[in-house]
């Protein structure tokens, strides 16, 4: 539910008034008809979404004498720089009054961002390697109209907090190797990942992606087809040079094939080459 807080003139000669509410770009309707005029909020069960309010004052001969009129339309955009979500909104602020905006991230670790600030930008960290490891991540932005100094009110003002509008997808880097020795067991420190084990090094929880790797020689035919199923280790699924027969592959160049599925239906596709080297 919604609260509508305002001030009517006790001493004005109107003498009946409409709480009108639209959505979207539609049209007014009268959601409530009343001429007490010491009422100073209403409440309204509107549900989600973005919502425009106005009070329309009549005189006694039922004509319409003033309108008022508050509209927040918030939109909030959110691009990817460098490590940082870049987060955006327009400057809804209506005539005579100032907005306070509230930035919060619902997804992961939900925190709040800003309180009853009048920025309209906010550079948050982008953490893939957070204890959940969530790739989607999710914000909502709400303004909150102060009105001017004559009109003391608070008035809160929802915006639209559709996660489907205001949700990003953090794209892990996904690296390949460019050879592979089915000779060496030494171990790249950095990637974890021995000599003669080829296959994506992603910079995501193994628990949030599964994978499927295909490699070609260079007659197209298929020497190995590896598939990481999210409860897998990847360094349990990677190729080590060698035929499906357990032969070793001769020295030349293949090609792969890596389609990765992340949580949430994403998914990459990567193609390329890898040399088959043997330790001398």
């Amino acid at each position: 539910s919604y609260t509508l807080s305002f001030e009517i003139d006790q001493t004005t000669e109107l003498t009946s008034f409409e709480m009108q509410r639209a959505t979207g770009d539609g049209d007014f309707s009268i959601v409530h008809n009343f001429s007490d005029k010491t009422i100073s909020n209403y409440i309204n069960a509107a549900g989600l979404g973005l919502f425009r309010y106005r009070i329309v004052a009549k005189n006694e001969c039922g004509n319409v004498v003033c309108t008022s009129n508050e509209i927040v339309n918030i939109q909030l955009y959110i691009t990817q720089d460098g490590n940082n979500w870049q987060l955006q909104w327009n400057n809804a602020e209506p005539l005579y009054s100032t907005i306070l905006y509230t930035l919060d991230r619902q997804q992961p670790n939900s925190i709040n961002l800003l309180s009853n600030s009048t920025a309209t930008t906010y550079s948050d960290p982008i953490i893939i390697n957070s204890s959940d490891n969530s790739l989607q991540f999710c914000y909502t932005i709400s303004g909150l109209i102060r009105q001017a100094s004559n009109i003391p009110e608070w008035w809160l003002i929802p915006a639209a907090t559709t996660t489907s509008g205001n949700c990003a997808y953090c794209r892990p880097t996904i690296t390949m190797p460019d050879a592979v020795d089915p000779l060496s067991t030494e171990v790249n420190s950095q990637t974890g990942r021995a000599r003669n084990q080829f296959g994506p090094v992603i910079n995501a929880n193994p628990q949030t992606y599964s994978y499927r790797l295909t490699i070609l020689n260079r007659n197209a035919a298929v020497v190995a087809d590896i598939v990481k199923n999210t409860g897998d280790n990847p360094l349990d699924k990677s190729w080590n040079g060698c035929l499906k027969n357990g032969d070793k592959d001769p020295e030349e160049v293949y090609t792969y094939h890596l389609s990765v599925e992340f949580e949430g239906g994403h998914q990459q596709i990567m193609t390329g080459t890898v040399v088959v080297v043997y330790s001398k």
